[in-house]
């Protein structure tokens, strides 16, 4: 019996009490660094602060450590995609790749089911060729691959994605004290814009929204003619100058419930050719969402009004 025992003993595993307490290795996400290859200068859309990487013909903006932190205002308002959050990213595709920009992956540092989605359904795209901006939208932080296809080409990096609710909020108790419209004379305005919109001050008659309240995706209400736009929001301001409002339209902004860098301004190359009287469309460019302080100049003529802003991310799942 003694024999049967010591023989059971020399056929066991050999343990340590270092493999008993072992710690599992920590998971360290394998994120892609930024690509050194540029769209030619005639072709190149992105920002000069824009990091980006290259494959297969594609360029797409991606974070330069490959973390990227969303927070609470980046959620989708979409009912399929309920608390989902979407980042915002700039593509470029180079001669010869052509097709709308479908986005897929998976995560890495756990399984799960759900994968990122193109943030718009391919028409919202507009165009198969060249430049775009879009979304991606993930269900939860983690480790993400990302593929996004184009045609028969395709391009695949990994993001460290971040959620947070910390970033970006505004200041506790803080009530943005918006500017509601103030007559129903539209005054040379379009007429498709009803009653209830239109803010009168010092000889000039702006549309706004009758809540104060303005919701845009930047993904789609942006500039993509205009690197220097990336991100941004454009408000289109319909504007109508009186007598005493002649010239040309400047505006600018700041925001009110925190600090900010950025100021809110007028691409004046979209309403140059309008003259300097009467009816302009305005282009008003908006780095953020927040609380904003607008004020608009022509001629002799100064008005200020104060909209809430909100950025959204429309998501239309791909079937």
């Amino acid at each position: 019996m003694m024999m049967i025992f010591l023989t059971a003993l020399l056929i066991l595993p050999f343990f340590t009490t270092a493999d008993i307490h072992a710690t599992p290795t920590a998971f360290v996400c394998p994120v892609t660094a930024p690509s050194d290859v540029k769209p030619s200068a005639e072709e190149n859309p992105f920002a000069t602060d824009q990091t980006t990487y290259y494959e297969d013909g594609i360029w797409v903006t991606i974070p330069a450590d490959g973390m990227l932190t969303l927070t609470h205002t980046d959620e989708v308002l979409v009912s399929k995609l309920q608390g989902w959050r979407s980042s915002t990213h700039t593509w470029m595709r180079a001669d010869g790749v052509e097709g709308w920009i479908i986005v897929s992956g998976k995560r890495l540092d756990e399984a799960s089911d759900l994968s990122p989605q193109t943030p718009l359904s391919p028409e919202r795209q507009y165009v198969k060729v060249g430049y775009a901006k879009t979304g991606i939208a993930f269900p939860s932080g983690g480790c993400w691959e990302v593929t996004a296809t184009v045609g028969g080409h395709s391009v695949t990096w990994v993001m460290d994605i971040r959620w947070t609710d910390d970033a970006g909020t505004p200041s506790a108790g803080f009530t943005c004290p918006v500017t509601h419209p103030n007559t129903s004379d539209l005054h040379g305005l379009p007429g498709y814009l009803g009653n209830g919109m239109v803010y009168h001050q010092d000889d000039l008659w702006l549309a706004i929204p009758a809540d104060g309240t303005w919701t845009y995706d930047p993904a789609i209400y942006g500039h993509p003619e205009n690197p220097a736009y990336a991100g941004w929001a454009g408000f289109k301001l319909h504007v109508y100058r009186g007598e005493n409002a002649h010239g040309n339209v400047t505006v600018t902004g700041q925001r009110l419930d925190q600090d900010s860098d950025q100021q809110a301004v007028n691409d004046t190359s979209v309403d140059e050719y309008y003259g300097d009287s009467g009816f302009v469309p305005v282009a008003l460019m908006i780095p953020s969402e927040g609380c904003w302080e607008f004020t608009i100049t022509a001629g002799e003529s100064t008005a200020t009004w104060v909209m809430d802003v909100r950025f959204v991310s429309e998501v239309t799942p791909i079937p």
